[in-house]
């Protein structure tokens, strides 16, 4: 328990009010730092759930992330999306996604195609330039389809 409740004199810091109890928190060496200031050992004991609570609540966020929900899909976009946008992170997720990949290899192995391929560009730490390939005639279908929504658009309304 990193926390624990200690009755001793103390002042408050937002009231400068006298306080009978402190809540320390307790550090790898063995000594303690206070953290806050209580006029009673309810208040005391109220802050330490306080605390606990919210250290608990931030556990059951990461144990439901999409990581290890099982969302394999989710999770690879996810990261690929971060790892498109920060060149800087990049070799950090490229770690990540080696780890991910020897743990989960049954969510590696029910990704489609194209996610397993990103979480291999990722491990390997490269992105790929895709290249859209378009066909002349895809193009000349698109400027026309263009041309007559807005041809359509402009005659009805007059």
């Amino acid at each position: 328990m990193p926390w624990k409740s200690i009755k001793r004199d103390c002042k408050q810091k937002s009231t400068g009010k006298g306080g009978s109890h402190v809540v320390v928190k307790k550090k790898k060496d063995g000594s303690t730092e206070q953290e806050s200031c209580h006029t009673s050992d309810e208040k005391a004991k109220a802050a330490l759930r306080a605390r606990y609570a919210s250290k608990n609540e931030v556990k059951m966020k990461e144990s439901t992330s999409v990581r290890n929900v099982g969302n394999h899909t989710m999770y690879v976009q996810m990261m690929h999306a971060a790892f498109t946008a920060n060149k800087a992170k990049r070799p950090n997720i490229s770690k990540d996604m080696k780890s991910w990949k020897s743990n989960n290899s049954a969510g590696y192995k029910s990704l489609t195609d194209e996610d397993k391929k990103k979480v291999d560009e990722m491990i390997e730490n490269k992105m790929s330039e895709r290249k859209v390939v378009v066909t002349s005639k895809q193009l000349r279908e698109f400027v026309l389809r263009e041309m007559e929504d807005y041809l359509n658009s402009k005659l009805s309304k007059l």
